[in-house]
């Protein structure tokens, strides 16, 4: 919108009407210093108002918005002209607002984190291979004290060594230091379900927590403190999967780019 046309505008019709500010004003129920404030620029009337404006001068919100009148042969042009601009500034404030939003995230998550465990913390992103599955946008965080790990994105990438017809179970396996952190299991007859169907839901939606004060015997495992710089190394996915007659077993390959730390000498990357 541009206040100056708008204001300018304003001041025309009102004037055509041979209304002064005052009467304007009491015909809307606000003040005659808010009409000042219009025609003068200084700010652009609610958009609430535009609509009680448009009445009182007999004139549509679109030519009042864009701040000037339309005659009949430029009027649909000026209204594409006006929708298409504030269909553009829409587009831009929602990429703005998600940027934001992006950033903030990552802010309020770093925060956190630093605030609770000013030691090492390390934020990495992961994915991993076998010879016929893969996984992809999977996020791990962890300090000396508390670590977290999101999982997801399973599917199948060339065929099966196996008649997937015949499958009967098949079984992921999630390991940190030889701790067991996850095991998804499913039986095809009892659940009725297609190993491409089982692979689309293994999805952890939320952060699993794992305490590493906590020993092996507590109900929680614990996320073992070790180097965080060795990285997939001490994480170990495994899928294994049976027919009727014999069992297949493949580990994952795990990729894994780390996206910021707390470490001196190793704060973004």
């Amino acid at each position: 919108m541009n206040k100056d046309k708008i204001a300018n505008l304003i001041y025309e019709l009102r004037k055509e009407k041979g209304l002064t500010q005052r009467q304007l004003a009491d015909k809307l129920y606000i003040s005659d210093k808010a009409i000042s404030k219009w025609e003068r620029g200084i700010c652009i009337p609610e958009l609430t108002m535009f609509k009680e404006l448009a009445n009182i001068f007999d004139i549509s919100v679109a030519e009042l918005i864009s701040g000037e009148r339309f005659n009949n042969q430029n009027k649909f042009q000026k209204i594409d002209e006006l929708y298409l601009s504030n269909l553009k500034k829409e587009k831009k404030n929602h990429l703005k607002i998600f940027l934001l939003s992006l950033i903030l995230f990552i802010f309020i998550t770093l925060s956190f984190f630093f605030v609770k465990n000013y030691k090492r913390i390390y934020i990495y992103k992961f994915k991993g291979d076998t010879t016929h599955y893969t996984f992809s946008n999977s996020l791990a965080i962890y300090s000396d004290k508390q670590g977290f790990i999101k999982l997801g994105n399973f599917k199948k990438i060339k065929n099966y060594p196996l008649d997937i017809n015949n499958l009967k179970t098949a079984e992921i396996l999630v390991s940190f230091d030889d701790i067991e952190l996850y095991n998804f299991k499913v039986n095809f007859e009892e659940e009725n379900i297609s190993l491409d169907e089982w692979l689309e839901n293994i999805d952890v939606e939320d952060f699993e927590q794992f305490d590493v004060n906590c020993q092996k015997g507590c109900e929680k495992d614990s996320f073992v403190t070790s180097n965080k710089k060795d990285f997939p190394n001490n994480l170990r996915i495994e899928m294994e999967y049976c027919d009727y007659n014999k069992c297949y077993k493949e580990e994952f390959k795990i990729k894994a780019e780390i996206m910021a730390s707390n470490d001196l000498f190793n704060f973004i990357k």
